[in-house]
């Protein structure tokens, strides 16, 4: 008995051996190297965008909305929402394109659409040259350039897994999110560039537009990544089959409203935390307290850091139970959240730090492994069209109608409280939903 002990131990030690030595061959690949690339750069885009709605925050609203410094930035950032609630409407448009022409097809066509809408941005006249057109046509093509992007990363995750080996699907799918780290890193980087080289007069004439045209060229480049992309084995497997869309869309959510319904509730902290550390945090700690910028960068490094680790906890998730990390991250967070709240009141800056690098972690480990979770339920004739709509729906729509709403309460009663509430009844949510999961019976399903 103790001898068979010993051979499963050795046994187990082996195969967690191998299994990090077959994961770190794919880079051997080129073929493989550039799929990874070329799908982590939709979220590259995605995150480079946002970043700069955050980074020049101040800007657009003093360009776009002059009015009260609080009404100017809480109305940017409610163009920031509508960008968002765009989302859902492209993950059905490029979703339903996905699951009937190709995976390949849709994450091309979204890509070559986000060039002209990224480029206008940076061309648009300001309040002060057109009046209120100005804010009409930031809205428009904000719409216009959310639409592509609401197909991207759900296309991503969809792309990887269906492309990934067997054992590895977790670790391919949490390369798609590795863009957002690479996107914040270089909008943080071209922001500060362009803010430091240009006079204040110069740069709010058109300095920002450059962030703009910028994003442009990068979704040209996009393009070229992904121009010679494969179909994924499943899909061609589904068309041999016949097994393609065939229903419409609302019979589409009767059939799967479960599965939405799921996703919703067992993914709504992780878009909230996100955005809550990556835009309220920033606003608030550089903004209302007076944060020195040096410390701010701080926090954001631990995030990127954070961000970096995907593929790490993707691997883990091969290997370990998601349900058991997924609810390990969760409750953490619910633990360190007042905590953090108290730190950031009284400015305790080393302990604050090391509290948003536990909770920056632990979203890396939700956003590593939900996707995953997404996929799982919805069958390949429906994938894309199930995880474009469902990841979309509580992203976007959830995701930043309760960053705005944070925001709101912050400035009315001056007080980050409200904040860690929402957020620790979000996490509350979305711990039940976990709770619920069936790893196995899913896991074979997919």
């Amino acid at each position: 008995m103790a001898l068979d002990k010993i051979n499963i131990y050795f046994f187990s030690w082996f195969s967690l051996i191998d299994t990090i030595m077959t994961a770190f061959k794919i880079f051997s690949s080129r073929k493989q190297f550039r799929t990874i690339l070329a799908m982590s750069f939709g979220s590259l885009l995605e995150w480079y965008e946002v970043f700069l709605f955050v980074y020049w925050t101040p800007v657009i609203s003093h360009l776009f909305f002059p009015s009260s410094k609080f009404t100017a930035i809480f109305y940017t950032l409610l163009l920031f929402m509508i960008g968002f609630w765009a989302r859902p409407f492209g993950g059905i448009l490029f979703g339903r394109i996905g699951d009937r022409i190709g995976r390949k097809y849709a994450l091309i066509l979204s890509i070559v659409i986000l060039i002209f809408p990224t480029f206008c941005l940076g061309l648009l006249p300001t309040y002060e040259q057109v009046g209120i057109v100005a804010p009409i046509l930031f809205v428009i093509f904000r719409f216009l350039q959310a639409l592509p992007i609401g197909g991207e990363l759900p296309g991503a995750f969809c792309y990887l897994y269906e492309c990934a080996p067997a054992g590895q699907k977790r670790y391919m799918v949490g390369w798609a999110s590795v863009g957002s780290q690479l996107g914040m890193a270089i909008s943080l980087i071209e922001s500060n560039f362009v803010e430091y080289i240009l006079p204040n007069k110069t740069f709010l004439e058109w300095g920002w537009r450059i962030s703009f045209i910028v994003g442009s060229l990068l979704a040209l480049l996009g393009f070229f990544l992904r121009k010679n992309l494969h179909e994924t084995p499943q899909f061609q497997k589904m068309v041999q089959q016949h097994h393609k869309l065939t229903i419409s869309f609302f019979k589409f959510i009767n059939q799967y409203r479960h599965a939405i319904g799921r996703c919703c509730v067992f993914n709504l902290f992780t878009p909230v935390g996100f955005y809550t550390s990556c835009v309220i945090f920033p606003i608030y700690l550089s903004g209302v307290v007076g944060f020195e910028k040096n410390s701010l960068l701080v926090g954001l490094g631990i995030l990127l850091l954070g961000t970096v680790s995907f593929p790490f906890f993707g691997f883990l998730g091969d290997y370990f139970s998601n349900k058991k990390m997924l609810i390990g991250s969760i409750v953490c967070i619910m633990l360190i959240l007042f905590p953090l709240y108290f730190s950031i009141l009284y400015l305790h800056k080393t302990f604050l730090i090391l509290l948003l690098f536990i909770f920056s972690i632990c979203i890396s480990i939700l956003m590593a492994l939900m996707p995953y979770r997404f996929i799982v339920l919805f069958p390949t004739p429906v994938r894309f069209t199930g995880v474009g709509f469902s990841f979309n729906l509580v992203n976007a729509v959830l995701g930043s109608s309760i960053t705005v709403l944070i925001y709101y309460l912050i400035a009315k009663y001056e007080s980050l409280f409200p904040c860690f509430v929402i957020l620790f009844i979000c996490a509350v949510i979305s711990l039940f939903g976990l709770m619920r999961i069936d790893e196995r019976k899913e896991d074979l399903m997919s």
